[in-house]
Order: structure tokens, then sequence, then C-alpha cells
């Protein structure tokens, strides 16, 4: 299969339209036993609206995805690798705009330079209480990062290296509300990616090569 950036975004600007594999896909990468826990809100308020921007530039043939990983804090995702994005505010128009500009503030990147594809399957987060929308967006040319406080290290990753079968391991990780859990997950620049973003990345590579 031939997986360059100019044909994987080709594939995904096709596929996007399409109906996407969805929960199914996602399943594979998530870190609960039961789909169901995929859909279940045990919380008592309404989920609060979010978005995250999967964004893909070239580097000579090759499509690269772009991960950071999120400072050590108090907050619930602290120190974990994720897409940029956060939650919505009452002046973004959609889900889109909130990608951008949560993207924008994080990373520097220039909303005008973002080429949006289309949106993948939403993604409820118990632990925030987040249903996540992920973007999916290109650069014409690799970019400059420039990170702000929220974030330690910028990662980037060839889909090629996402595609491969030895690319989903099992590794375990400690959470505050578990500790030695067995998670699915992928190795971005020797650090652990796994829960909702493992589980976006999944449908993407699946939309992407379909």
């Amino acid at each position: 299969m031939d997986i360059s950036f100019s044909n994987f975004i080709n594939r995904l600007r096709v596929n996007l339209d399409k109906p996407l594999p969805g929960l199914e896909v996602q399943y594979q990468m998530a870190p609960v036993t039961k789909m169901e826990q995929l859909v279940y809100n045990n919380n008592d308020t309404p989920p609060r609206q979010s978005a995250v921007l999967a964004l893909l530039y070239p580097e000579g043939d090759e499509a690269m995805l772009v991960v950071m990983k999120r400072a050590t804090d108090d907050s619930v995702h602290s120190g974990q690798l994720s897409f940029p994005g956060g939650q919505a505010e009452s002046f973004d128009k959609d889900a889109i705009a909130t990608a951008l500009r949560e993207t924008n503030e994080e990373l520097g990147i220039e909303r005008s330079l973002v080429h949006v594809l289309g949106m993948l399957t939403p993604v409820y987060i118990s632990p925030s209480n987040f249903n996540v929308v992920p973007v999916v967006g290109y650069l014409d040319t690799t970019p400059m990062f420039n990170p702000n406080e929220e974030v330690e290290k910028v990662l980037t990753v060839a889909v090629s290296e996402l595609l491969k079968p030895n690319a989903k391991q099992i590794r375990q990780v400690t959470t505050r509300y578990v500790t030695a859990l067995d998670v699915p997950c992928y190795m971005v620049g020797g650090e652990i990616l796994w829960g909702a973003t493992a589980m976006m990345i999944r449908e993407l590579l699946e939309v992407g090569s379909g």
C-alpha cells in the first residue's frame, strides 16, 4: 500500500465524507474491557464539549503526525501524550474553531495554515467528563512549533510507523485512578501513547488507509 503523504491525505479527504468506522475500530485501542464503557457517562453532569486536532504534515514523502506531552500539573491528564486541543469556549463557532484555536495557543500553529479535512468519531473521556471531537487537518510544510507552558514537549511520528504490524503494544501505566493498568498503546518518541488519543489514531489510520 502506498502510504505517502499525498496519498494518505487524499484517502482521508475522500473517506472522511463517508460513514466512519467509529467505536468498533476505536475499541481496539481502548483501555477498557467492554465497548459499552466507551459510551457510558457515569457522571452526574452533562459532558463538557471539547475538540482536538490530528495534525499531519509532510517530511519528504512521509506523512507525519503531531502529538504533544502535556505538562505535569494537577490536571486529570497531566504528563500524558495527546493531540493539541481543549475545552470549547462560548465564542467558538464549532469544533473546528475550538481545535484550531487550541492548537494555535498550545503549539503556535497559525490557524490559516491548517487545511481541515473533516472529523473523526467523537470520544467520551470519563475521568475528565469530556466529549472530544477529533478534527483532522494538515499543513503543506514542516511546522515550526512554539509550545506554551501547557506543553512539556512536542513529538512527531510517521504514519508508516503506526501502520506497522507491531505498532500496537501492551504496556503498563499508572494514573491517579488506577495503579499498574495494562493498556493497548503506541510508542512515540519512547513515550507511551494510550487512551483516547490512541483510539483516535486507530480510527485515523483506518480511514486513511482504507
